[in-house]
């Protein structure tokens, strides 16, 4: 019996893969998918593309799991989630170190960036001495792809707010609210904004929202109880030991 999304979270055993938002490698999100399917995984957080979806559920089909639930993210403007990395050929060295220091093998020695491993992290870009990569964000069609793919299964929509483009921002929440997924999920990384700000934001997207609403954090911050009344759940997600995985 496939226990409902409500039903994970009430139980505190709401477990999400991150696949990752950026990551579009179809292969890569198969294998992902149907690994910890098996290892027992019920949500699994991929991009918001319909290639990215038809492999998820491949894997949740070679998997023979039929209790797990698709989450699609995507991000505003200005949100890391949605960057991809480019090189400058005339400027690179081909020192080798964004190579070497991808979390995600993403980059083929000397200089060259699979745009579909590529998750927008910025590593490579810290990493390199001569500045020769710069960050470029690759956006989706929201207002095409998100009734696409909640039509075809995806039950919770994720928009990373992190970005400053207000106005993006509200159009994709609203894109979201008008497709009616079983949940909507905001998720904000703390460390880029001030209490008063963050509070402003979050109570802005709540206002008219007719979604159910999961609110996620990436870094601590105690929100005020009148605005916790308003979401359906506030989770704190914290990465899994080693230990834990075994």
């Amino acid at each position: 019996m496939k226990n409902s999304i409500k039903t994970l979270l009430e139980s505190k055993k709401f477990s999400k893969l991150v696949c990752g938002a950026g990551n579009e490698d179809a292969d890569s999100v198969r294998k992902l998918v149907y690994v910890y399917a098996k290892a027992g995984w019920k949500i699994f957080d991929i991009s918001a593309r319909n290639e990215i979806l038809s492999a998820a559920k491949e894997g949740l089909k070679l998997a023979q799991i039929n209790d797990a639930h698709i989450c699609v993210s995507t991000g505003i403007k200005g949100d890391p989630h949605i960057a991809k990395a480019a090189v400058n050929g005339s400027v690179c060295i081909k020192c080798g170190n964004c190579s070497r220091n991808c979390p995600n093998s993403a980059i083929y020695p000397p200089n060259i960036i699979d745009d579909k491993k590529c998750i927008g992290c910025g590593t490579c870009a810290k990493k390199c001495p001569v500045n020769a990569i710069k960050m470029y964000e690759k956006d989706v069609d929201a207002n095409r792809i998100l009734p696409e793919l909640t039509d075809n299964g995806a039950e919770i929509l994720e928009l990373h707010v992190t970005g400053q483009d207000e106005k993006d921002l509200k159009n994709k929440w609203q894109i979201i609210n008008n497709c009616n997924p079983v949940f909507a999920s905001i998720c904000i990384d703390r460390e880029n904004f001030g209490n008063k700000e963050l509070l402003s934001r979050i109570n802005k997207m709540l206002e008219n929202n007719k979604n159910k609403v999961i609110y996620i954090i990436n870094h601590h911050f105690q929100i005020d109880e009148s605005t916790r009344r308003r979401f359906t759940f506030s989770i704190k997600f914290e990465a899994m030991s080693s230990a834990q995985l075994h």
